[in-house]
Order: structure tokens, then C-alpha cells, then sequence
């Protein structure tokens, strides 16, 4: 169904002039990409061919109108639209968007001569930066799905496969190019493998976007890798890839190590690479399976005088011992392995000299040799242990502990950070600082007893010690003291909250720096409580601090945090000591985050100054208050914004980004405006986005009050029963028009129902709908 009508069942006419009442109004029509196919489909009929071939063709029709036609011809398919879409895309002095739409029609409705006619754009344009054009060329010149056959050479499209101009690109171009990877023949792989050696790009090169399709083709060669002709160049831009980028690219995909002779077959290519590249070998060991051994030793002794001989001993002396050493054998196989090596040594020298200086014997027997790897190997765990490192933590806190009872307000912090250190092997500590003391090893692991000590040295850390802001408030910088003490504070809160009720304010206008500056889970209950408390008991320096860190926040990241970590909303007093800066040059985001903390305390006040500065001339301060006052003066900031949107488009979508695509977030901002002044939003919204981009904004005047409104006027209109077909046409167009309404198809099909009964006129639903 379209619209409420069987297309099947109309006529040539009939679907000519609904066509031509769609191109008409084509201005008015914003086409959903989702639901175009179903919308547009079966409209080719008599007539219909010509009026798109004429419409395409015509320089002075709108752009509107030609591209809705290419939409038509392109979903239903038409010889002469195809036509004249070919001639199209092929004039320079057309647009680029449209040249574009051109060619896709063609790639999707033209027959072999009228693709082949797009081989002039498969080269590239220089005005083409996206290579839209190039990818619809080369998706209708070479083979897919809908095209089995290609039309020009594999050497004609490498010819065309150059080097994307923007390195995360897509489009048609990234499309046709991944398909090309993916869909290659057997007997074309050797010349694009060979090809691609050429394209890999150095380490820490940022093309993401390249490096997925060369994977694409890697995993596309290794399926047919058993055939040698496929291998060797596989091999080839393996050992590029590994020179070029520092990682060995094989197997592509992890299910490739279970393909015993596709490995064999590249593992066998990779090594008459070696003698060249002299570290390939040390990334040869992935392709090695644990039954390889025997196939190793083989090729040891066949290829013993050959190039790569050694490399063959090398992989099977590796193998060999990882099989001994490891304890992959039993002991009688690792009898029989020996054996098996030994009499295989004699027959290669490459084999001998790769195992000269090895005792064999001392693997297997209890000999001297036997003896030193044994010590070697633990001499090993014990450097690997990280208990030595463990011993000094322990000792450290410790000793840290009882100086800190002695003077906790010079060593209780040093116990703090020995709490938070880790052992790695040997001796060497880290120190992991983001913990809460109770996330700490020593503390989880500690008795009752130790834990009251560690409280009760907080506690008095909290009384004598000292922050020292001035060093390190407002700098990005950690000082281990002030640290400790809002570790000390958050300690006590959790497991002392009668300590943390009796402390007096001068401690609580001491520590204020650091708990403001203190980055917690925003969910922690026992951080909300400290906060709480300190700004109940020092409130002035919780104003004074809270203004300090602001001014150094908007310097170095020009905005405020500072205003979401701390209760900041709602205070009259810091409202006020903040004021003053909303008129000051300050950065977007710490305009935007000022403003409405300001407006939960001085609603008023905040509403004034956004107002004053949506009037100035710095445009990021405009879009930002503009924005705050959709949300918080919808009724007045709404019919300005569109007002003045019509002398500066970009202001809206500007606007509308700062606030966060708030349609869709928050549907509150909508609830207190009435219909009239939602409908024009809703117009003025899909003239600025027309394809859907934003989702929430086509949801704006979907409500039922709407839709009575629009149900009510319509059978109002029954007393003037005109039932031409311009008027059922016009029907048609004002539901794709508007088809955002999902409740619309079913009032059209109704509608016109009415109208053939000679009962109902629909001309004033353009009206209807825009009214309240």
C-alpha cells in the first residue's frame, strides 16, 4: 500500500499524475531513506518513464524535484530514465550530489552499455574528495551480485583501486573496495596479493580503514592457500606486513591454526623468504602445529643443501625442544624422539650444527647437564617471585605505623601510600594510589585490631595535619599529605562517623580544598555525607574554594566540573558570588554549566543574563544560552530561535546540538507548550534536518491531541464533496509529506474512502495540520 492506496490496480494516467504531483511538490517532501523503497515502489507505468527522463534532463528544474526523480527511477527502474541518468553523471557542469544520484541509477537499473559508460568516472574526480562517484563506477563496472560479470579487466580496476583521500572514509567507495577484497577468484588473487605489498603503510599509521581490507583479502587468500601459486604471494605481503608494521598478520582469523595444510603450504612459502629477511623466523613459530615435528625434521634433511636449509633445522630443533623440555612426551616417546633426532642428525648437517652445543642426553637422563637445568629453572621462579618485594612492603608499613603514632602528622601520610603499594617480581614495588584504603591487600587481610589503630591515627592525622593547598590546589597536581587526608576522611566516615560528627569547623575549613577537589564515585553515600557536612559547618570556604577551583578549571579546560562534583545547586550565597561571571567572556561549556546552577538558586537572574547574551555577538556564547533557554523559557526561546533561525540557519542546528538533542532526551521540555507552537517547531525542525538524522524530533506532534484536532476538522469538511483527482492527489503528497505521523495513513485511507463516496474534501489538511 501506498498512502492508503493499491498501486497495483491504478492506472498508466493515474500513476503519471501522482508522479507529477510528487515532482511538483518535491520542495515540500522530506523522503525517510528507511522507508523510501516501500513509499516509492511500483510507480512505473505509462508515462511515468517518460516524465523521470524529462524531469532528469530538464537544468532548470528544482534540485528537489530531479533528485526525487533519480529516487524513483533508481526503485522502480525506467529505460528512458536510465538514459538520461547516464548522460547525466557524465556532465561536468552538474553538481557533484547530483551526478552522484545520476550514476547510482545507472549502477542499479542500466544494462552492460550503459554501465560501461561510467568507466571515464572510475578513475576519480578531483572535485570528488569522497570518491562517491569512483565507488558507484566501479560497484556497476566490475562483478556483484546484481552484475555476475565484469566489464572491464582485474588490471583496470587496481588501475582504479588508489588510495583513499580521507583515511576513515566511506560511502560507495569503502563499500566497493571491501567487496572487491572479499569476492576475488582464485586465479586473481596472485596478482592483487602482489599488488596490496605495495599498499601496507608503516607502523602507527592512523588507517584503520586500510587495514581491515588488506585483512579482508589475507583471510580471503588463506582459504584457498593449500594451492602454492597462492601461497608464495601471500608469503610475500606476510613479511612486508611484518617489516612495515612490527606484527605478523597469519594466521588472519584464529581458526586458521587448525588447517594443517594450508599452514604447511604458507609455513613452507615463508621459509624461502627467510635467508632475506633474517627476524622472519622468530614469528614462524605460530604456524607450527604440535604434530609438526616429523614434517619439520623431513624437510631439514631434504632441503639440507638448499638456500633455506638452516632455517628448516632451526624450526625443527625449536620444535624438538619445546617437545622435550616442555614435557609434551612421555618419557618412552621422548626416548624414541631422540632417537628419531639423532638418526635424522646424521643425514643434515644444518641439523648438527643447530644442535652442536645442546646436551640431549641431559634432558632425559640424570646427569650433570640434567643437574644445571634444573638449577637454571629455578633460579628463574625465584626472579620471577615477587616475594621479596612483598617482605619490604611489610616491613614498611610497619615501621611507617609506629612512627605515625609518634608523630602522625609527618609519617601518617607515608603509611597511607606504603598501604597502597603492590609487589611485582624481584623487589620492585608499585603503587596503586586510586584505591580507598579499604580496597588494600594489607587491609583486607589485617585483623580488627590493626584496623581500629589505622582509624584511630586518621583521626588524628585529620586534627593536626595539613593540606597545604597553596601547593597543589587548582594545578592538576596529587600531594601525597592532602591525599592522605581525604583518604583519612573518607576512613572515618565509613567506620568512625561519631569522629566525623564531633570535628570541629576550623578541620572542616582545612580539609575543604581537598574534598572538593576529590574525584569519588558520584554514588558514594559516605563521600555525599562529607560534603554535606563540611558545607554545613565552613560554608564560607566552601564558597571561596568551590570560586577558586572554577576560575582554575575554566583556564585549563574551559568548563566547570567543579559545579557537578559539589552541592553546588541551589546555594543562593555561591549563586551569587558567581553571578558576576556570567557576563564575562566566559568559554561555551562553563557558560552553559553556570547558568543552570545559577538558575536552580537565582532562576530570575540566570533567565536575564541568557537573554542578554543571545542578543552579543559571540556566537558560542549564543548557540550555548540559546540552548539553555529552550530547556528553561521554551514558550518565549522557542519562537525566537525560529525566528531568527530564518536569517541564520546554522544557528539552529548549532542550538540545538549545545542542548544535547534535548527532543529526544527529555520530552518534559515539550509538555507546558501549546500545539501551535509544537507543529511549527516540528516544521521548522525537518527543513533543517530532512532525512531523518535526529529521530526524536519527528515525534514532537505526534500526540492524540493532534490527531483529534486533525479528525474533527476533516469531517468538518464533508459539506464540500469535490472528488477531482487534483484533490486526491493532493491527499497523496501531504502524507509523504508528513508522514512522521504513523496514525496519518490510516486517516488519508479514510479519507479518500469518503471522497469517492461523494461525502468528504480533504483540501485544508495542509492547514489542519499546522494548527492547533
Amino acid at each position: 500500500m501506498l498512502l492508503g492506496v493499491d498501486r497495483a490496480s491504478m492506472g498508466g494516467d493515474r500513476r503519471a499524475s501522482l508522479v507529477r504531483a510528487l515532482l511538483d511538490g518535491a520542495a515540500n517532501i522530506s523522503l525517510d531513506p528507511w522507508v523510501r523503497f516501500r513509499t516509492l515502489r511500483e510507480l512505473a507505468g505509462d508515462g511515468v518513464d517518460a516524465l523521470l527522463a524529462s524531469r532528469i534532463a530538464d537544468p532548470g528544474a528544482s534540485p528537489a524535484a530531479r533528485d526525487l526523480a533519480l529516487e524513483i527511477a533508481e526503485i522502480n527502474g525506467a529505460s528512458e530514465a536510465v538514459a538520461a541518468a547516464r548522460k547525466l553523471a557524465l556532465d561536468g557542469a552538474q553538481s557533484l550530489k547530483m551526478r552522484v544520484a545520476a550514476a547510482r541509477v545507472v549502477a542499479a537499473r542500466g544494462d552492460d552499455i550503459d554501465r560501461l559508460a561510467l568507466r571515464p568516472l572510475a578513475t576519480g574526480l578531483p572535485d570528488d574528495e569522497a570518491d562517491q562517484l569512483k565507488g558507484i563506477a566501479l560497484s556497476a563496472l566490475w562483478r556483484s551480485e546484481a552484475h555476475p560479470r565484469a566489464l572491464i579487466s582485474l588490471d583496470e580496476v587496481l588501475a582504479c583501486l588508489s588510495e583513499p583521500r580521507w583515511k576513515n572514509y566511506f560511502g560507495a567507495y569503502r563499500r566497493v573496495r571491501g567487496e572487491f577484497f572479499q569476492g576475488l577468484e582464485n586465479d586473481e588473487l596472485p596478482a592483487v596479493l602482489t599488488w596490496a605489498i605495495g599498499r601496507i603503510g608503516n607502523h602507527g599509521t592512523d588507517d584503520y580503514s586500510r587495514e581491515a581490507e588488506l585483512t579482508d583479502l589475507m583471510k580471503r587468500a588463506w582459504k584457498d592457500a593449500t594451492d602454492a601459486a597462492i601461497a608464495l604471494p601471500l608469503a610475500r605481503l606476510a613479511t612486508e606486513w611484518t617489516e612495515q608494521r612490527h606484527r605478523f598478520p597469519l594466521p588472519p582469523d584464529s581458526s586458521g591454526v587448525h588447517d594443517r595444510e594450508t599452514r604447511r603450504t604458507v609455513l613452507s612459502a615463508l621459509v624461502t623468504l627467510c635467508p632475506t629477511h633474517d627476524h622472519l623466523i622468530w614469528d614462524l613459530h605460530v604456524l607450527i602445529g604440535a604434530d609438526d615435528l616429523p614434517w619439520l625434521m623431513e624437510n631439514a634433511v631434504a632441503r639440507d643443501t638448499d638456500p633455506e636449509g638452516q632455517v628448516w633445522a632451526r624450526l625443527a630443533f625449536d620444535r624438538f625442544r619445546a617437545v622435550v623440555e616442555a614435557g609434551e612426551a612421555g618419557p618412552t616417546s621422548r626416548v624414541q624422539l631422540i632417537e628419531d633426532y639423532w638418526s635424522l642428525r646424521e643425514r643434515s648437517a644444518a641439523l648438527r650444527d643447530e644442535s652442536r652445543w645442546y646436551f640431549d642426553e641431559g634432558v632425559l637422563l640424570d646427569s650433570e647437564a640434567a643437574r644445571m637445568q634444573r638449577e637454571h629453572r629455578a633460579r628463574r621462579v625465584d626472579r620471577q617471585s615477587n616475594e621479596p618485594a612483598q617482605t619490604n612492603i611489610q616491613a614498611a608499613i610497619e615501621r611507617e605505623l609506629v612512627a605515625s603514632d609518634a608523630d602522625p602528622k609527618g609519617h601518617f601520610w607515608q603509611l597511607v601510600y606504603w598501604l597502597h603499594a603492590r609487589p611485582l617480581p624481584g623487589d620492585r614495588v608499585t603503587f596503586d594510589s586510586a584505591r580507598f584504603i579499604t580496597e588494600t591487600e594489607m587491609w583486607k587481610s589485617a585483623d580488627p585490631p590493626w584496623r581500629r589503630t589505622v582509624v584511630e591515627l586518621a583521626h588524628r592525622y585529620i586534627l593536626a595535619g595539613d593540606p597545604e593547598p597553596d601547593v597543589w590546589y587548582g594545578k592538576q597536581l596529587r600531594h601525597r599529605p592532602a591525599y592522605a587526608g581525604y583518604l583519612s576522611l573518607r576512613l572515618l566516615a565509613e567506620f568512625d562517623p561519631v569522629a566525623i560528627n564531633t570535628l570541629p569547623a576550623e578541620a572542616w575549613t582545612r580539609w575543604m580544598p581537598v574534598l572538593i577537589d576529590a574525584l569519588p564515585d558520584s554514588n558514594d553515600p559516605h563521600h555525599k555525607r562529607l560534603m554535606e557536612q563540611a558545607t554545613n559547618l565552613a560554608h564560607d570556604a566552601f564558597v571561596t574554594w568551590v570560586e577558586r577551583e572554577f576560575e582554575a578549571e575554566v583556564d585549563q579546560h574551559r568548563d566547570a566540573p567543579v559545579l557537578h562534583r559539589v552541592p553546588a545547586e541551589g546555594d543562593v550565597v555561591l549563586a551569587d558570588r558567581l553571578l558576576p561571571r556570567l557576563r564575562a567572556a566566559l568559554p561555551g561549556p562553563a557558560l552553559g554549566t553556570l547558568l543552570r546552577v545559577i538558575h536552580t538558586a537565582r532562576p530570575a537572574e540566570a533567565l536575564d543574563a541568557a537573554w542578554a547574551i543571545v542578543e552579543g555577538s559571540d556566537r558560542e556564547r549564543v548557540e550555548v544560552a540559546a540552548a539553555f533557554l529552550l530547556e528553561r523559557d521554551g514558550a518565549r526561546a522557542w519562537p525566537w530561535l525560529i525566528s531568527r533561525s530564518k536569517l541564520d540557519p546554522g544557528l539552529g542546528k548549532a542550538v540545538v546540538e549545545a542542548m544535547g538533542f534535548g527532543f529526544s532526551r527529555d520530552r518534559t521540555v515539550f509538555a507546558a507548550l501549546p500545539v501551535r507552537t509544537l507543529a511549527e517547531i516540528w516544521e521548522w525542525a525537518v527543513s533543517l534536518w530532512p532525512y531523518r538524522e535526529w529521530q526524536g524530533v519527528r515525534s514532537i506532534v505526534s500526540g492524540d491531541e493532534l490527531r483529534d484536532k486533525v479528525l474533527v476538522a476533516i469531517e468538518q469538511a464533508a459539506s464540500d464533496p469535490r472528488t477531482t483527482d487534483e484533490a486526491l492527489n493532493r491527499l497523496h503528497v501531504l502524507a509523504v509529506q508528513y508522514q512522521q505521523f504513523d496514525w496519518l495513513p490510516g486517516v488519508v485511507q479514510r479519507a479518500e474512502h469518503n471522497v469517492r463516496l461523494r461525502r468528504w474534501h480533504p483540501h485544508e489538511i495542509g492547514a489542519l495540520l499546522a494548527a492547533p
